[in-house]
């Protein structure tokens, strides 16, 4: 049985109040991602990503915030979620 098989088991017993929690607790979980990825990066670094069409864009960070970087590039800047960004 795996991890999930477990989580699936606690879930299904659990009351409405139960399941609150630990969508927080999963929340949380995925905002401490998005903070050491974003950590990764640096002002200045070159960093390319996907946009929605397919088309890779490369661009420098010009800004680490939380839960985004900004990337500017030669159309523009873009906020782009650190774990879509690969250091180049």
């Amino acid at each position: 049985m795996n991890k999930l098989d477990n989580v699936q088991g606690i879930i299904n017993t659990c009351n409405r109040d139960e399941i609150n929690a630990i969508i927080t607790m999963i929340k949380a979980k995925q905002s401490e991602f998005q903070y050491k990825a974003a950590r990764e990066f640096a002002v200045g670094d070159k960093v390319s990503f996907e946009n929605r069409r397919g088309s890779f864009i490369e661009g420098l960070v010009k800004k680490v915030n939380l839960k985004t970087v900004v990337v500017a590039t030669n159309i523009g800047n873009w906020k782009v979620s650190p774990s879509l960004l690969t250091a180049i």
